[in-house]
This record gives structure tokens, C-alpha cells and sequence, in this order.
């Protein structure tokens, strides 16, 4: 086998090797879309340290803590249909179902808390099961 068969043999392997580590990856991954917004108080201050779960129909869940600033943030979702939950301690749960995700795009979603009657003795995150 002469040098030059032996470079194209050579570098045919190396593209072929690269499609399939490579090329699988970049096929599978699908657009993703994401969900963020601000939690507020019936006064429209916001909420730090709120606790949010957003839920896909599977019942899959992601966790987040809304920042300093109340705002909540999902990125990286799957495009469907989920439920969105957020409680603070003396806040009521909040529970919006039916929240719509979609490839490529980013929606903004705020979320008011009510003040809550009673006495809460779960935490917060074991709240939002």
C-alpha cells in the first residue's frame, strides 16, 4: 500500500469516526425553550428565597429559588405543557397549570403570592409535592 492510499484509508476512518461521535450528538439535540419571571407579595414587592417547581406531564420536576430580586429562571426545557408552583413561608401555594413551553423561545411568567390564613407546618419545598 503506497503512502498516499494509505493517508486517504487514514483520514476517511478519522471522518467517519468523527460523524459517529459527533454527529449523533448534534442530531439529538432538540430546541429548547425556558420559563422565568418575578415572584411578588399582593403589594407588588417581591418575594426572595420563594421556592418554584415547575412539573412536565410526566411529572418530572425542576426546583429553583427565586434571587434577591424575586426572579426565577428555568432554561433548557423541553417543548410541552407543565405546572408551575411557588410558595414562601406565610404565602399560600401557588399552582398555574397548563403552562405552555415552546422550542426556541423564553416565557415570562409572574407570579403573585397570596398572604396565607393558617399556620403552615411543612417547609416549603415539602410543600410543593
Amino acid at each position: 500500500m503506497s503512502f498516499r492510499t494509505a493517508r486517504i484509508v487514514l483520514l476517511s476512518l478519522v471522518i467517519l469516526l468523527s460523524i459517529f461521535l459527533f454527529g449523533g450528538d448534534l442530531a439529538a439535540q432538540a430546541p429548547t425553550g425556558g420559563l422565568n419571571g418575578v415572584v411578588t407579595d399582593p403589594s407588588g414587592g417581591v418575594i426572595a428565597k420563594a421556592a418554584v417547581r415547575l412539573t412536565n406531564a410526566s411529572g418530572a420536576s425542576l426546583d429553583t429559588t427565586a434571587n434577591r430580586d424575586g426572579f426565577y429562571e428555568f432554561k433548557g426545557l423541553a417543548s410541552g405543557t407543565y405546572t408551575l408552583k411557588a410558595i414562601a413561608k406565610g404565602f399560600a401555594i401557588f399552582t398555574q397549570e397548563d403552562v405552555q413551553i415552546l422550542a426556541g423561545k423564553t416565557q415570562q411568567l409572574n407570579i403573585g403570592l397570596v398572604i396565607h390564613g393558617g399556620h403552615a407546618r411543612q417547609g416549603p419545598r415539602s410543600a410543593l409535592g
